[in-house]
């Protein structure tokens, strides 16, 4: 028996939902269509068919080159200590995360997303402090990646539960604290009048997401927002 392509699971799969992965030569070519948007640490990108995350890997790391290209500029221009540094570069990547999206409707798939941008977080931390990612800094990207990587049905706009299919843009200051705002995804295809990308939402004390009919979060410091 011919074994399946690694663009597909299983064929069952397949004819279940057309579930066929983009090829990484593809996914490079088509991010090259949009170069220097996909090397910029703050441009939004939201995946709405993302499977196990070939496409979000890829801006990841195109994303996070920049990042730390940005923290050996600024090192040249600051006398920072060894924890300046790491604040700053640590600081730099949650921004990356902030800002990329991606919605996908096999929740196995998610959770190899997740895991595969994780990943990438881990590897380029290491690149830049030479040290692993600590207990904290990984729960807080994992964090991140959870409230932007969800399942849902980009056609239905629902999730597996029937709820609306929401996401989350982030402002993080200066000061380190972050600020949310989330919209229902139906409300990002359909224009919604004066949306522009996200309306506000809210998450409790515990790191779960409150529906949409609160309206706003913040100012919270970054390192407790996804305790």
């Amino acid at each position: 028996m011919k074994k399946p392509s690694s663009q597909i699971k299983s064929r069952e799969r397949v004819a279940l939902s057309g579930e066929v992965f983009t090829a990484p030569r593809e996914v490079k070519a088509m991010l090259d269509l949009v170069r220097k948007e996909s090397y910029s640490i703050d441009a939004t990108f939201l995946e709405p068919s993302c499977g196990n995350g070939n496409f979000l890997v890829e801006i990841f790391r195109r994303k996070l080159k920049t990042a730390r290209a940005l923290l050996r500029e600024r090192e040249r221009e600051e006398s920072w200590s060894s924890e300046e540094v790491g604040k700053a570069s640590f600081f730099l990547h949650a921004r990356v995360a902030l800002s990329t999206y991606g919605i996908e409707l096999q929740q196995d798939n998610v959770e190899e997303a997740r895991a595969r941008c994780l990943s990438e977080f881990r590897k380029s931390l290491k690149r830049s402090l030479k040290r692993d990612m600590s207990p904290e800094e990984e729960a807080l990207i994992a964090g991140i990646l959870k409230a932007n990587l969800v399942q849902g049905d980009a056609l239905s706009f629902k999730d597996a539960t029937g709820k609306d299919v929401s996401l989350f843009q982030w402002s993080l200051g200066e000061d380190g604290t972050l600020e949310g705002r989330g919209i229902r995804y139906q409300d990002i295809v359909e224009g919604a009048p004066e949306q522009d990308l996200f309306n506000y939402d809210q998450f409790d004390e515990k790191g779960e997401w409150i529906p949409p009919e609160t309206t706003h979060v913040g100012p919270v410091p970054l390192q407790e927002a996804f305790q």
